[in-house]
């Protein structure tokens, strides 16, 4: 599990629950559920959505840097 999913799996934990949590960001259970699980990946403007509605428990910042690393980007 990488750092993004980690802090998404913090948040749900935090929310009480998936179910809760996907509400509070706007999204499907089970589309969240497999952004835990690494099934899916968010694009931009979805994770920047989740850091604004997590209120930055699981930042934008950490998503760019994982997604640089998964398309072989080195800066």
């Amino acid at each position: 599990m990488n750092s993004y999913q980690s802090a998404l799996a913090r948040h749900v934990e935090l929310s009480g629950g998936q179910t809760a949590a996907a509400e509070k960001l706007g999204i499907r259970q089970a589309t969240l559920s497999r952004y835990i699980a690494g099934r899916r990946w968010p694009g931009s403007v979805m994770a920047r959505l989740i850091d604004d509605k997590s209120g930055g428990q699981v930042p934008f910042a950490i998503w760019q840097a994982e997604s640089l690393k998964r398309y072989g980007i080195s800066l």
